[in-house]
């Protein structure tokens, strides 16, 4: 082979090898600036890294072990990814900020209560100086009900729906809690009479999704405020069928340490028509002891099988010595 076949052969490998290089995969480093209206920090994300792994975390009131276990995975990588700010970073308190990123990338800037932005690396690329400013959401002013005395309803209730709701901004009151709505049928009135068959109403929750929407049939205690129903926050009982047909909830632990309790009923010996069994695997045992109290659970094969607990009318009767009788709530 000639000389110049080599040189030529040698050029367009070169020019191959060139062409197929993904040039969208070079990093590039970016720098600028991102604020707000108010001293909130800016989030800086690439490729929508945080929605993308939190899709691992069902948004559900009950998981399965391989559910909890997926979402425990998926909780370390995002803290994982949270620490090495290599995907997601918050600008310093002057809103600089510096990331090394591919052209192929996106970049998303986020606030509290302000609207997001997103843009592709290579047209951030393009401008001669980066200066990212978020616009603040509106926001509304927080009418509270000026009711003295709202009717309060308790219900046996066998649950249709419970949904997930968004909170609304409002400008001189910040909640802490998640906002649900529930839509139950109304199989009995425990304590005042309800106007239909069908109930919805709204439950605000610290801690996630609320205890009651776990279980199928519930005694709930909701108040009408201003025309709308609102769950009394945190109260309910899971109710089951006992071998007399009755409905009776097991013995909640808090309603045996409230210390206004002295007068409300106590637990009784109820045979369920099917047995009421909590799976205890691999709980703490001094949780468990204090969670599950004998003589009204005993424990067999890792499960608390519940040996007494109150029928509704007791039930109604607790709340109103305890936690009804603390919020000045009285029933009609």
């Amino acid at each position: 082979m000639k000389r110049w076949q080599t040189e030529w052969i040698t050029a367009v490998l070169v020019l191959l090898a060139l062409l197929s290089t993904d040039s969208w995969a070079q990093s590039v480093v970016l720098r600028g600036t991102a604020t707000t209206t108010g001293n909130h920090s800016v989030q800086i994300e690439v490729n929508d890294t945080l929605r993308k792994m939190g899709r691992a975390i069902p948004d559900q009131p009950v998981l399965s072990q391989h559910q909890k276990e997926l979402a425990t995975q998926a909780l370390k990588q995002i803290q994982t990814v949270r620490t090495t700010g290599r995907y997601v970073l918050t600008a310093d308190s002057a809103g600089q900020f510096s990331l090394t990123v591919r052209l192929r990338d996106s970049v998303q800037f986020s606030a509290y209560r302000h609207f997001p932005q997103r843009f592709a690396v290579h047209d951030l690329q393009r401008q001669p100086q980066i200066h990212i400013q978020l616009a603040p959401q509106p926001c509304k002013e927080y009418m509270p009900c000026q009711e003295d005395a709202p009717a309060t309803f308790v219900f046996v209730g066998r649950k249709i729906r419970v949904n997930r709701a968004e909170q609304p901004y409002y400008c001189n009151r910040i909640s802490m809690d998640s906002k649900f709505v529930g839509r139950y049928q109304v199989l009995a009135n425990a304590s005042g009479l309800l106007p239909d068959s069908v109930l919805e109403f709204t439950a605000y929750d610290h801690y996630g999704w609320p205890g009651f929407s776990r279980y199928e049939t519930v005694l709930l205690f909701v108040s009408r405020y201003c025309g709308e129903y609102v769950q009394q926050k945190y109260m309910y009982y899971p109710l089951y069928k006992t071998i007399d047909g009755r409905w009776a909830s097991p013995v909640m632990a808090s309603d045996l340490k409230h210390p206004m309790a002295k007068e409300a009923p106590k637990p009784r010996k109820i045979v369920f028509a099917t047995p009421v069994e909590i799976d205890i695997t691999g709980s703490d045992a001094e949780w468990v002891k204090e969670q599950y109290p004998a003589p009204y659970y005993r424990m067999a094969n890792g499960k608390a099988i519940a040996e007494y607990g109150n029928f509704v009318d007791e039930l109604v009767k607790i709340q109103q010595q305890t936690v009804l009788k603390a919020r000045g709530v009285k029933l009609k």
